[in-house]
């Protein structure tokens, strides 16, 4: 049994009853300690610190260590192994911010790989060690570590990896919804995943300029295809531009947040079905329509009096879009599965669209459930879930180019032909006039509107 007294008295310390610590004393210790060297100190120098707190949980008599250790065997003692990882974790997260802010990522790949640490599964003479690497060794099975493991990843790296980590920007903004993480854990979510989409965003710019390069200098300065759609990759891309056929979706947004505005909830919904439905935006009749206005029914019937505001838009979208993908945030919804199989993953994929145009705040909601998604499949081989992974590229592919802030146009190379398909199209990019940074699609201030939507999702 491991006692008070060893834990409180520690090889190294030379003052021990100075150094009684609660476990919120201990955590606080350890994070400001960390917060004051990262800021000065060469990453190798935190690395090892960090090793030399967490990993090897060695002994010495430098006075800060003995702080340090004192602070956690304090947590060993208190037999507390949800403190400890959440003090792992924090401390993480908080290493991992500061060096997002130099850009070094080298180091939080060096910080992911001390965890694959030999000394992790060697026991110890010592009862305190041997718990303390116990719960590391933990800490290295769990979806805690699954979820630090995204960091370590570059964006060029994905496709080595398993193929749930090429979507690893909807896997970080679902860490960052999820208000049970730090802050620190937040922050850093939000600001990979908001670096992934704008490498893929560049990357996927580059390459529709460059595809159908004419001459050799552009030829020369062609990227590689960041989707994996296959060969007609770029046929399919415009396939995805020309769905809409002469409809532009942010303008018949606008048409509907103008004919709406101020409508009772009841007819709100009419108008939100027919916006959803229309078949001149679906190419045709799509039988999801009956769904949806099935779905539309049942929605906050207390509310159907009311006038709508921007709180019961978003929640009216937050609920749509659960529908359209997993309502209990871990399986398929049936109308994801039974659209998948009897129309088209585009069915969905404009549908999604058209819900966030008109509720741009939706957009966290939105890629937490598409994480959902990635998180319930990714235990399937490659191979047997080529279907979802299409759906996934669709998604990735039609956000990315209606909802960032770069344009994409079919051209017609000459213009003195007969209108061509979208096959015989070029494409044309260039940055939207006035486009709203990534700031304006955060979550809404008003907690009350997401916490409402969470506990009714």
């Amino acid at each position: 049994m491991l006692l008070m007294e060893d834990v409180r008295c520690p090889i190294g310390l030379s003052t021990p009853e100075d150094r009684r610590y609660s476990v919120t004393e201990a955590q606080n210790v350890i994070f400001q300690y960390l917060l004051s060297i990262v800021k000065i100190w060469p990453a190798q120098d935190v690395l090892d610190e960090f090793k030399h707190l967490f990993i090897e949980h060695s002994e010495a008599e430098a006075d800060n260590d003995s702080e340090l250790l004192a602070a956690i065997y304090a947590i060993a003692a208190a037999n507390q192994e949800k403190a400890f990882k959440n003090t792992l974790k924090r401390s993480c997260y908080i290493l991992i911010n500061n060096w997002d802010i130099d850009r070094n990522h080298q180091a939080v790949k060096q910080l992911v790989q001390l965890f694959s640490s030999a000394i992790i599964r060697q026991p110890s003479t010592r009862a305190f060690h041997n718990r303390l690497r116990q719960w590391v060794h933990n800490f290295t099975r769990s979806q805690d570590f699954k979820e630090l493991a995204l960091f370590a990843a570059r964006y060029d790296e994905f496709e080595r990896l398993h193929w749930s980590q090429r979507y690893a920007a909807y896997l970080l903004m679902s860490q960052y919804v999820d208000k049970t993480n730090s802050r620190e854990q937040r922050q850093a979510a939000k600001s990979f995943s908001r670096q992934l989409k704008d490498r893929f965003k560049l990357d996927l710019a580059l390459y529709t300029a460059f595809s159908e390069a004419e001459t050799a200098l552009q030829a020369q300065q062609r990227v590689k295809d960041p989707t994996v759609l296959g060969e007609d990759s770029l046929q399919q891309i415009k396939r995805i531009l020309a769905y809409s056929g002469p409809f532009n979706y942010e303008h018949l947004a606008r048409l509907f947040r103008g004919r709406t505005a101020g409508l009772k909830y009841r007819r709100f919904k009419r108008h939100l079905y027919d916006y959803l439905s229309d078949p001149a935006v679906h190419n045709g009749t799509s039988l999801l329509g009956e769904r949806l206005k099935a779905k539309l029914a049942t929605l906050y019937p207390a509310y159907e009096k009311r006038p709508v505001d921007e709180a019961l838009l978003l929640r009216t979208c937050n609920r749509l879009i659960s529908s359209l993908i997993t309502e209990d945030h871990q399986n398929p919804s049936d109308i994801f599965l039974w659209t998948i199989a009897q129309e088209s993953p585009m069915v969905i994929v404009i549908t999604l669209l058209q819900l966030l145009l008109i509720s741009p705040k939706s957009r966290t909601h939105l890629e937490a459930r598409i994480a959902d998604l990635v998180r319930y499949y990714e235990s399937y081989p490659e191979a047997e879930c080529r279907w979802i992974i299409h759906f996934f590229e669709m998604f990735n592919v039609t956000m990315t180019v209606h909802v960032e802030d770069i344009r994409y146009s079919l051209i017609q190379v000459d213009a003195l032909e007969e209108p061509s398909s979208p096959q015989d199209c070029r494409i044309f990019s260039q940055l939207k006039h006035g486009a709203l940074p990534p700031e304006a699609q955060e979550l809404p201030t008003n907690p009350f509107v997401y916490e409402a939507e969470v506990s009714a999702s």
